[in-house]
Formats: structure tokens, sequence, C-alpha cells
């Protein structure tokens, strides 16, 4: 199960509108729509307090329902592309003439 559609069916398991989430958590509803729909991911932080809003564990949060991965292999992937992209970021802007004066 992809995390957009988890995280999308635990918030209405909540009876929480994006709104709500949104609020809770600081950011916009904007922000809360593009992780329900797929278009961005939250990252690591704030997939922690996103579980404690829902009153789920990460391991849940991740946890695959249609597939034999476990919370723990689901967890790892998010985080090793989680740093993946930060190094491609870091990479990017040290290649700018002035980041690097």
């Amino acid at each position: 199960m992809e995390i957009s559609y988890k995280l999308k069916k635990l918030r209405s398991e909540k009876h929480m509108t994006q709104q709500e989430v949104a609020e809770k958590l600081c950011v916009t509803r904007q922000a809360v729509s593009n992780w329900e729909t797929g278009k961005t991911q939250p990252d690591f932080d704030m997939l922690r307090s996103i579980a404690e809003i829902y009153c789920v564990s990460l391991n849940d949060l991740f946890g695959s329902e249609d597939s034999q991965l476990t919370g723990d292999d689901s967890l790892m992937t998010h985080i090793q592309k989680e740093d993946s992209n930060t190094k491609i970021s870091k990479k990017n802007l040290s290649k700018n003439k002035y980041y690097n004066n």
C-alpha cells in the first residue's frame, strides 16, 4: 500500500479534514493534499509527527497489507530514498557558483 493512500486512509479513519491535520502539523492544507495524492512525501521528522497524530507506529504507517514487505523494510526504503534525495540536493547546491563563494 502506498504511503499516500495510507495517509488518506488514516486521516479518514480519524474523521479529520486536511485542514485539521495541517494545523496540528503546522503545515499548509496543500502540503497534506500533496502527501495524500503522492505529489510529494513528508520528510522523516514529519512522518514521526504524523504517526503521533494518527496514534500509529512508524511500522504501521509503512506496513504493507498487499506485499511481503515488513514495516521495517518499507521504512528503510523510505529513509534510503530521503537520504538519496538529500545527497542529490547537496550535490546540486555545491555546483552553484554563488554557494561556493
